[in-house]
């Protein structure tokens, strides 16, 4: 779990699991990317445990994930 965030009890854990996947099943329209950056973002995970849970190559996972235009100009600020 992202370590930015407080510990939750496994108990916690699975209760927001259920809640995360009730709202994507409530939202069919949601695209995958969505859908990814959702379970990603709600359930805390970093890169490298989502990556292992999902069988799916951390790479893989960052092209998935829509990336905001602010993130962009920073790493093109940084290049610069």
């Amino acid at each position: 779990m992202d370590k930015r965030y407080a510990q939750m009890s496994p108990a916690e854990q699975v209760e927001r699991r259920r809640e995360v996947l009730s709202h994507i099943q409530a939202r069919p329209e949601l695209s995958v990317d969505q859908v990814v950056s959702l379970l990603r973002g709600e359930l805390r995970f970093t890169l490298s445990e989502y990556s292992r849970l999902t069988g799916v190559s951390a790479r893989v996972i960052q092209d998935i994930e829509p990336v905001s235009y602010t993130h962009l100009r920073a790493h093109e600020t940084e290049a610069d």
